[in-house]
């Protein structure tokens, strides 16, 4: 199958190096309304190396002063008045400032004095309020989801060279794109195509309602989204030849959730409870008060977007003694869904020493002597919050 790859364009830019195009913004603020007297904490010293250089020969820069970054450059207008810089310590100190492509750069000025850039790769040029681009008024669309395979599936797919020109203008390269009316998932595909090309860390959400098609394979527009996005992915995963690139540790994927109701019987306070009868029917309601039906995984979801986690958040599915756990990476969370839980899976849980456990209530099947155990055992083995639902 043919390859199709987006068209590049440097957007005007008037550098390039083994990254791409970029332009060099003065990280002095310009803006005569601020500088030391109202911006204090953006007013201090960049070191600027007397010998490492990036690939273009412009000099490295650090916030600590050694025997090599010796130059001392501060955020000064031409009159020697204190400006201040537009970047605090903190986002100087996460950017990459080493290698050959450097996000912050020093320059020598004419006068002998140095100036640190910032090499930004986000044209500044505005975009037309009309657009007659054929990449952006074309039949490209059609192609685009035609070499997925998936001709016939969709009508009127968005043009790839109108989304790309969007995302260009209205996002950067680790933004977070919002499309409410994804279709046949061009959006998702664009981003893709950017984060390969340019290395960017592009995240999508995409909404779109589960409307029913006349297709077979596709019950609703929602399945082609879907499609659309695995298959852009797995042909990232694969070389020029079709075949999967060895060791491939492809960091692209998505996951889909779907709009319902609580997995958990809500407390109906409109009920009428007054009388004792009424009341012990809400009570009885809460004795088994997941709903049927639901899935570990959808539990699963509600307790993270609840914690307050991204349902974009890394999870990892354990097995532990013969029951499955979800580890939350990074937060030192385990959370097991079982409704049938032993002495030796709690055991086996709290050994691990996370710092918070979920289980189901449920899954203890009113057995209390095996629920104070594990809240000891929890206790023991440092666990700062167990917790049942």
């Amino acid at each position: 199958m043919e390859i199709y790859e987006l068209e590049k364009s440097e957007g005007g830019l008037p550098y390039n190096d083994s990254k791409g195009a970029f332009d060099l913004w003065e990280l002095r603020n310009r803006n005569p309304k601020f500088g030391k007297f109202n911006r204090p904490n953006l007013w201090f010293p960049i070191y600027i190396s007397s010998t490492s250089k990036d690939e273009m020969g412009y000099s490295l820069v650090s916030l600590k002063k050694d025997d090599e970054y010796s130059i001392e450059a501060w955020p000064l207008n031409s009159e020697m008045e204190q400006g201040c810089w537009r970047w605090g310590r903190d986002k100087i100190a996460s950017s990459e400032l080493t290698g050959k492509t450097p996000v912050l750069v020093g320059r020598q000025r004419r006068d002998g004095g140095w100036n640190v850039y910032e090499k930004s790769r986000k044209s500044t040029t505005k975009a037309k309020s009309t657009w007659f681009d054929t990449d952006v008024i074309s039949e490209q669309g059609t192609l685009a989801i035609g070499l997925l395979g998936l001709e016939d599936k969709f009508d009127h797919p968005k043009p790839l060279g109108l989304i790309r020109r969007s995302l260009l203008v209205g996002s950067n390269s680790d933004g977070l794109i919002l499309d409410f009316f994804a279709g046949s998932g061009t959006t998702a595909q664009v981003a893709l195509e950017l984060n390969k090309e340019d290395g960017g860390n592009r995240k999508f959400i995409l909404v779109q309602l589960p409307e029913p098609t006349d297709l077979s394979d596709f019950k609703t527009i929602a399945d082609v989204t879907k499609e659309r996005v695995r298959r852009v992915i797995q042909r990232h995963e694969k070389d020029a030849e079709g075949k999967l690139k060895h060791g491939n540790q492809s960091k692209e994927g998505f996951r889909v959730l779907k709009l319902a109701t609580s997995n958990f019987k809500i407390w109906n306070a409109a009920t009428e409870t007054t009388t004792a009868d009424a009341l012990a029917k809400q009570l009885e309601l809460q004795i088994d008060h997941i709903q049927q039906e639901r899935t570990s995984e959808d539990l699963l979801y509600e307790i993270l977007l609840k914690a307050g986690f991204p349902p974009t958040t890394p999870i990892e599915t354990l097995t532990v003694e013969g029951k499955t756990v979800y580890s939350v990476t990074g937060y030192g969370m385990l959370i097991c869904l079982e409704r049938q839980l032993t002495h030796e899976t709690i055991k086996a849980i709290a050994e691990r020493k996370p710092n918070h456990v979920v289980c189901l209530d449920e899954g203890f099947a009113g057995n209390d002597q095996l629920k104070t155990n594990a809240v000891l055992m929890m206790k023991s083995k440092g666990v700062t919050k167990f917790q049942t639902i």
